[in-house]
């Protein structure tokens, strides 16, 4: 009786193993998402706003000065509040970011969205990857961390 438990919870614990991966590849590749399309918009959004490239690129700085600041800020905050709560959290400021830039009249709104999106995306991306793996996997991380960060160039192949 005691071997079928623990067999069973040995399965159970594969399970949630391979589904915590495959969260951290869709993270990653949320995160890789981001990154590499927003590339794609620089001309065509430059020139619908009539400023130069490097004024928009300013945008894409903001975005990553911003998220290198708040990423410990998260860290600390992953002990505190569940994982899914700020992944849905940066999802939803995501996904409303996103929608005002479509809309931006002016350069200043990219600025501003830039913010916004430095708020969450690298936090809620690949920050919670390597916190939801480093906690299911301990210290035998290391292929389920590769794997999940395979997820950047997964979806830059596709994108590209």
């Amino acid at each position: 009786m005691t071997e079928g438990r623990d067999r069973e919870y040995r399965n159970m614990e594969h399970r949630n193993r391979r589904k915590t991966v495959a969260a951290g590849v869709l993270l990653m590749m949320a995160f890789g998402f981001i990154g590499n399309t927003l590339g794609f918009f620089v001309v065509p959004v430059s020139e619908a706003l009539g400023v130069s490239r490097a004024a928009f690129n300013l945008y894409f700085t903001i975005l990553s000065i911003v998220g290198l600041i708040v990423a410990p800020f998260f860290g600390q905050l992953y002990k505190r509040v569940e994982i899914s709560y700020l992944i849905l959290f940066g999802l939803a400021v995501g996904a409303v970011t996103f929608m005002v830039m479509s809309f931006a009249p002016s350069i200043g709104v990219f600025y501003v969205a830039g913010v916004l999106l430095g708020l969450v995306q690298q936090s809620t991306t690949s920050v919670a990857a390597v916190v939801m793996i480093n906690r299911v996997f301990g210290d035998t991380a290391g292929s389920a961390m590769g794997t999940a960060m395979a997820g950047t160039g997964v979806i830059s192949m596709i994108m590209s």
